[in-house]
C-alpha cells in the first residue's frame, strides 16, 4: 500500500494537480485519477516517439531507453526525456550515425578514419575533435596534404605502370618579318658572314 501511495503522489506532482483536485468525492483509493492520466498518456506517447520501449509485464512500470541504455520508471519518463544527459546521448548517437553514413558513401577525407566510431586524423595522429580540426597545426597539415597529395598520386601511378602524357612539342617560331631579317643581315655582314635565306 505504501508503494502505491508513493506512486500516486508522484503522479499528482507530475500532473501538477492541486490538493483540491486530488480529492475526488465519493471515490476512495482513486484520488485524482482523471487529472494525471492524460499527462501520463502524453508522456508515454512522447516516450514512444523518442524510441523508449515498455518492459514486459514482469517489470510493469519500467521503460527502456535504448539511447541512454537505462531503464526508466513510467513516472519519470518526461523528466528523463527532458534531461541533459538524454539530449547529449541522443545528439551523439545521431552524429555517429551520420558519420558512418558519410564513411559508407566515401564522403570522409582520405586522411580521416573511424577508430571505435570516432574520427581519427591520420595527418596529425590524433583524434579529430572539433578543437583539433580548427587548430593551426591541423590546418597546416591539411594544406600540405592537399598540395602534395597530387604529387604522391602521380608517383604511385608511375610505379604502377601508368605513364604521364608527354608534353606537346614547343611550336616553331614564326618566320622572321622584314625588319628582323634586315637587322640580322646587318649583324651578319658586319661579322663577315653570309646570310642566305
Amino acid at each position: 500500500p505504501h508503494a502505491v501511495s508513493v506512486k500516486r503522489a508522484r503522479a499528482m506532482r507530475f500532473a501538477g494537480a492541486s490538493r483540491q483536485e486530488q480529492e475526488v468525492p465519493g471515490q476512495q483509493g482513486c484520488r485524482g485519477a482523471s487529472s494525471w492520466e492524460p499527462a501520463l498518456m502524453l508522456a508515454m506517447q512522447r516516450a514512444f516517439t523518442e524510441g523508449l520501449t515498455p518492459h514486459a509485464a514482469a517489470t510493469a512500470g519500467q521503460w527502456h531507453c535504448p539511447i541512454c541504455e537505462i531503464d526508466v520508471d513510467v513516472w519519470n519518463l518526461e523528466a528523463h526525456i527532458d534531461s541533459g544527459n538524454h539530449s547529449r546521448y541522443r545528439e551523439h548517437k545521431h552524429y555517429l550515425k551520420t558519420l558512418h553514413q558519410q564513411q559508407h558513401r566515401g564522403e570522409l577525407p582520405d586522411f580521416i578514419e573511424l577508430r571505435g566510431g570516432i574520427e581519427y586524423c591520420k595527418l596529425c595522429w590524433k583524434y579529430a575533435t572539433e578543437e583539433h580540426k580548427l587548430s593551426e597545426r591541423h590546418q597546416r597539415q591539411v594544406v600540405y596534404h592537399r598540395m602534395y597529395a597530387g604529387a604522391a598520386t602521380l608517383a604511385s601511378n608511375a610505379v604502377s605502370g601508368w605513364t604521364l602524357p608527354t608534353p606537346a612539342v614547343a611550336p616553331t617560331p614564326p618566320s622572321l618579318n622584314h625588319q628582323q631579317r634586315a637587322c640580322n643581315a646587318s649583324v651578319v655582314s658586319e661579322a663577315g658572314g653570309d646570310l642566305t635565306s
